[in-house]
């Protein structure tokens, strides 16, 4: 796998696997969930971290390579703050189309849906929580797995230039 691929796939997986541990966390301490339903729940939410995490690797190695191309150099750490940093500052827009979609898939699909005006109510206040949690909770254990992420990345790129972009 080219080292660019490897870089955006892993750090969306590592986005889904800290969501999936920081909601089952919270669903079985305070909500008193089980932890079958607090995992089949946090699994309903994978693409907004998913595709946050992917977009923010995806951005951040197209800047890395502008970055080389004029001579500035990049450390593993700055790579990682960047990429953790716009991951977190794209989630709640992506929590938000995920519960606008859902809803829609709810109208077409479902029994009996919730109304539009029911999840216009409480989307504030999904995508105010879940960023909170997301900021709080990943942060720093994002931050810390994507320093190794972006070492090995830079460290590939080295060596062979031509299949970082």
């Amino acid at each position: 796998m080219r080292p660019r691929l490897e870089f955006i796939v892993a750090s969306a997986i590592v986005a889904a696997l800290l969501q999936v541990a920081a909601f089952m966390g919270l669903a079985v301490s305070w909500w008193g969930m089980d932890a079958g339903s607090s995992l089949r729940r946090a699994l309903m939410w994978l693409p907004a971290p998913m595709l946050a995490a992917g977009l923010a690797a995806w951005f951040m190695t197209n800047l890395h390579a502008r970055a080389v191309e004029t001579g500035k150099t990049w450390s593993a750490f700055g790579l990682a703050w960047r990429t953790v940093f716009l991951a977190l500052v794209l989630y709640p827009a992506f929590v938000a189309g995920w519960l606008l979609l859902t809803a829609l898939f709810d109208q077409w699909f479902a029994a009996q849906p919730a109304t539009m005006q029911q999840t216009r109510e409480i989307l504030p206040s999904i995508v105010q929580y879940s960023a909170f949690f997301a900021v709080v909770l990943g942060g720093l254990p994002a931050l810390f797995i994507e320093y190794f992420l972006s070492r090995r990345y830079l460290h590939r790129i080295a060596g062979n230039t031509k299949s970082s972009t």
